[in-house]
């Protein structure tokens, strides 16, 4: 039977080169034309036009999707997103054609990581002590509260606000309770509830690439044994490594056998074809749950496995899983099994970002890529894709330890955590 494949687009750019569309398989794309990079394997295209990058009016879209869902049911058809933002407004209409694939309830407990991590608790998973505080309650008997519940500092701190009718939230790292109260008091009385989380350490936090069938790669946190919002509030250089099956068997031991637990449990009544799964690896049986979504954290994180799958995006690797999950192999890597695939992050510091010429050109194998243009004003970062710039490694693994001898106490800011022969060259973009 003919399959059919309808992509939503809005504001992503959909890149399928490098996927083999087997001759059954009909791809219908809709969205605005700017988000269609690779035309080779769209068969059809209708086109949506959105006002503005911020629109958020799905309304001509869905009804363009679910006219089509509904024109080609006689075929197997399937309906994909690679958007957060789409991913309730799509679940909404499989669940009413009865199309395999993420429903609302399952896309709904996505959204809410308290619920979530609520169920993997019930679920026997291990997640961050937390605990929730209310606006009204007396600023002093907090102190006594979060000792009891949650632990030492630093915390987490995610607050709602309520400003003019309008409802905001914003993240701060407390070090200290009376670095809280200062904090608390000086957002002018809007804040009407604080949701106070562990900071976790003493680990690597990481991304588990999986499948119905089970785990395909995993995105570590190496050379910090912080969260990465951690390093990105901190302003601390950070690097992901991106580990196939085989090398996360032998250097994170438990991390396969968690996610095999974990979408047993949580996740078991859901559909998905692809699943990002977010933990912290401590030891063997000591993984943390942080979360899960149906795309990649982040631009890092998506890039990463662009590079360790031969310049074949997360979007490639959901459809190849999405109709034929019986060609998974349990690694998306490349052949080279020699090659190591890194990106260090170095976060925005404040300041003018200076002209490329400044930094001299040396033989290397290591690209180091300007996340900002030249002569952009730098200001802190509060994402993990603010960063002064990316350097992607594509390189032998003892290779590269060995020539640069990386070490932890080398990754200080005000030191440069390689010499002045590691790179290769430096661009300016604004990619």
């Amino acid at each position: 039977m003919t399959i059919t494949i309808i992509v939503a687009l809005w504001r992503h750019r959909l890149n399928l080169f490098g996927y083999r569309k087997p001759a059954d398989v009909r791809i219908i794309a809709v969205g605005p034309i700017s988000c269609l990079t690779d035309e080779q394997c769209v068969d059809i295209f209708y086109q949506i036009n959105c006002k503005n990058q911020t629109d958020h009016s799905y309304l001509s879209l869905a009804q363009k999707v679910h006219e089509l869902a509904s024109n080609y049911g006689a075929t197997t058809r399937y309906i994909c997103v690679f958007e957060r933002d789409l991913q309730e407004t799509i679940a909404k209409i499989r669940f009413s054609l009865d199309i395999e694939g993420t429903v609302p309830e399952h896309v709904e407990l996505l959204l809410h990581s308290r619920d979530l991590k609520t169920i993997a608790k019930r679920n026997g998973l291990i997640t961050a002590r937390s605990c929730t505080i209310s606006s009204q309650s007396i600023v002093e008997k907090w102190k006594e509260k979060l000792i009891w519940q949650i632990g030492t500092f630093p915390m987490f701190v995610k607050a709602i606000l309520n400003d003019d009718n309008r409802c905001t939230r914003l993240h701060y790292i407390a070090n200290s309770f009376e670095s809280l109260q200062e904090w608390v008091k000086a957002q002018s009385n809007c804040i009407t509830e604080l949701h106070i989380e562990e900071c976790l350490q003493n680990g690597n936090e990481f991304i588990a690439v999986c499948s119905k069938l089970g785990l395909i790669g995993t995105i570590v946190t190496t050379y910090s044994k912080r969260p990465v919002l951690y390093n990105v509030h901190k302003q601390i250089p950070y690097a992901l490594e991106y580990l196939p099956v085989d090398k996360t068997r032998d250097h994170y031991p438990g991390i396969e056998s968690f996610v095999l637990q974990t979408t047993k449990s949580v996740f078991i009544k859901s559909s998905y074809s692809l699943l990002f799964i977010r933990g912290f690896y401590k030891g063997h049986s000591d993984i943390y749950f942080m979360g899960a979504s149906l795309e990649p954290p982040s631009k890092t994180h998506a890039s990463l496995i662009y590079l360790a799958r031969n310049s074949r995006s997360w979007e490639v690797l959901l459809l190849e899983n999405l109709n034929f999950p019986q060609n998974h192999n349990g690694d998306i890597c490349s052949n080279d099994s020699c090659t190591y695939y890194a990106v260090i992050n170095f976060p925005t510091t404040e300041g003018v970002l200076l002209h490329q010429t400044s930094i001299p050109k040396h033989n290397s194998q290591q690209r180091v890529i300007w996340r900002a243009s030249e002569g952009d004003v730098m200001y802190d970062a509060t994402h993990i894709d603010e960063n002064v710039l990316q350097a992607n490694i594509p390189m032998d693994r003892l290779c590269f330890i060995d020539r640069y001898h990386i070490c932890p106490r080398h990754r200080q800011l005000n030191q440069r955590p390689y010499g002045s022969n590691s790179l290769v060259r430096s661009s300016t973009t604004t990619d």
